[in-house]
């Protein structure tokens, strides 16, 4: 219930007039308050944070801005578009743009209950030949972008050459790091000739992430004069010279270190009787030229 007061001013003592005159003169003096709700008409705000005819404009109070703002008498209306990757209720939505993350998936319609929300599928085709380097930035594809799967060898075409891969050096080897985490390239291929030392264990760094291959190890007579039977720079292949007593001398490897292990003696057999001799150590050097493991990928 409103409680309202309705008051009126008197009329002019000497008021005369028609009827209509007296009405208008009445209305004229008229006045109700109301305790419910009290409206402001004036240029000026008011502090009692009421409603405000301001001109032609109805402002009212906004609690969250502390402030009037203008009162908005447009028809209200329900979004037309639902955007989010979970389906709308077609009760209030007829349109659906799927989204993932922060990518859109497509647009959808509600066709009806026997049908539901549809979408048309467009097949993007990639004409042969329309893709190179120069229309693709570097890193415009990341393993970001590339779902686990997604690019098989059923999915790449046959008879791309080893040339399309990013090179190393040549003879260079392709491997695995020791931590097993990343391919890399390893390119030098180290020739190490040593002093030939006798009961004694020669060890060196080969600088390889990881334990290199043995391509070559040799004893090479470094002696002008040659010794028992061999020239200078003649060559003995590591399996073809021993220690004594028969047993071999000893190369050993790592994925840090080389050594070479001599015994007490350097025996081999003549080149020019076939006998067995006892070569002199400090006439010859020990090459030992070493490779990286791994695959080898010639363009």
């Amino acid at each position: 219930m409103i409680n309202m007061d309705v008051s009126a001013a008197p009329l002019p003592s000497n008021f005369r007039g028609t009827p209509q005159q007296l009405i208008n003169a009445f209305l004229d003096r008229l006045s109700i308050t109301s305790d419910a709700v009290t409206v402001t008409i004036s240029d000026t705000e008011p502090t009692d944070n009421s409603p405000w005819f301001r001109g032609t404009q109805l402002w009212v109070w906004d609690t969250d801005t502390s402030e009037y703002v203008p009162l908005d008498l447009s028809a209200s209306t329900e979004d037309e578009i639902f955007i989010g990757a979970s389906e709308p209720d077609p009760e209030e939505y007829s349109l659906w743009l799927k989204t993932l993350g922060d990518a859109i998936v497509g647009l959808y319609t509600y066709m009806g209950t026997d049908t539901g929300w549809v979408t048309q599928v467009v097949t993007a085709v990639i004409e042969d030949e329309s893709i190179t380097t120069a229309k693709i930035g570097p890193s415009a594809v990341t393993t970001a972008k590339i779902a686990n799967l997604a690019v098989t060898a059923a999915k790449l075409a046959s008879g791309i050459p080893l040339t399309k891969l990013e090179l190393g050096a040549a003879r260079a080897k392709l491997r695995m790091n020791a931590g097993g985490s990343a391919p890399i390239w390893e390119s030098e291929t180290v020739v190490a000739e040593r002093a030939v030392t006798l009961n004694s264990v020669d060890e060196f760094e080969h600088g390889f992430d990881g334990s290199p291959r043995i391509v070559e190890a040799v004893l090479i007579c470094d002696d002008a004069a040659g010794d028992d039977g061999f020239e200078e720079n003649d060559e003995i292949p590591f399996t073809s010279f021993y220690s004594d007593g028969g047993a071999p001398h000893t190369i050993y490897k790592n994925a840090t270190y080389i050594g070479i292990v001599f015994g007490v003696e350097l025996h081999a057999h003549r080149k020019d009787t076939g006998n067995p001799t006892t070569l002199t150590a400090s006439k010859w050097k020990v090459r030992l030229i070493l490779e990286p493991g791994g695959v080898e990928i010639s363009a």
